[in-house]
């Protein structure tokens, strides 16, 4: 089998060889045609969900490496969430995501840590950001370290959030042991209606172990 590429500009009619997605089939889900060159994404239940979670991820093949997207998403109430995961299962992940924060009174970017099913809010990473405007969102692993950054177009890199441990995200950790592998990739959350959407540009994986 190819090497599935580094980058997916979303440019194609159908999703590429080598995208996963938990218990349930992509295409019920993913659209790359109601915006040419845009994946969109419809939000369904939370990550935590067994059955509808709207994520769309990629194999982690390396400890070293870097994953980028650019997102165009609104959020329009609470339960109303996207952006960027890392995934071992339904109660251990790791959820770079804009939300509609009621501590704010706007939307706001945070990362949600989930460890063996304890949620993790970190609220001092909590940070407004605008609507209307698109999002570039990243992470880096190094080893254990995974960190999280975004940014506007046109504007250096941000981290937000703690350095967070990569190796709560494996076999030897889980409490449930479902032994999926950990996953890199998108997700988008509606936990009321299952309507809402979030459109990504690209996304970029590059293991430097490879």
């Amino acid at each position: 089998m190819p090497a599935v590429p580094a980058r997916d500009d979303f440019d194609d009619a159908e999703l590429r060889i080598g995208w996963y997605a938990p218990r349930i089939d992509p295409a019920s889900f993913t659209d790359l045609t109601a915006r040419p060159g845009w994946l969109r994404m419809r939000g369904q239940e939370s990550g935590t969900s067994l059955h509808k979670a709207s994520i769309l991820a990629r194999k982690l093949t390396g400890l070293h490496g870097c994953a980028e997207t650019r997102m165009d998403f609104t959020p329009l109430c609470p339960q109303h969430s996207a952006g960027l995961i890392l995934y071992y299962d339904n109660m251990n992940f790791l959820y770079l995501r804009k939300y509609y924060s009621e501590t704010l009174g706007q939307s706001a970017l945070s990362v949600l840590e989930l460890c063996n099913g304890e949620k993790r809010e970190h609220p001092e990473a909590r940070t407004p950001v605008e609507d209307g405007r698109d999002l570039f969102l990243r992470v880096m692993l190094d080893g254990r370290d995974v960190r999280f950054s975004w940014t506007y177009e046109g504007e250096a890199y941000r981290e937000i959030g703690p350095v967070f441990d990569l190796s709560r995200l494996s076999d030897e950790y889980s409490d449930y042991g479902e032994f999926t592998g950990t996953m890199i990739g998108l997700a988008c959350g509606d936990r009321m209606l299952h309507e809402r959407t979030a459109d990504f540009d690209f996304f970029t994986y590059l293991d430097e172990d490879a």
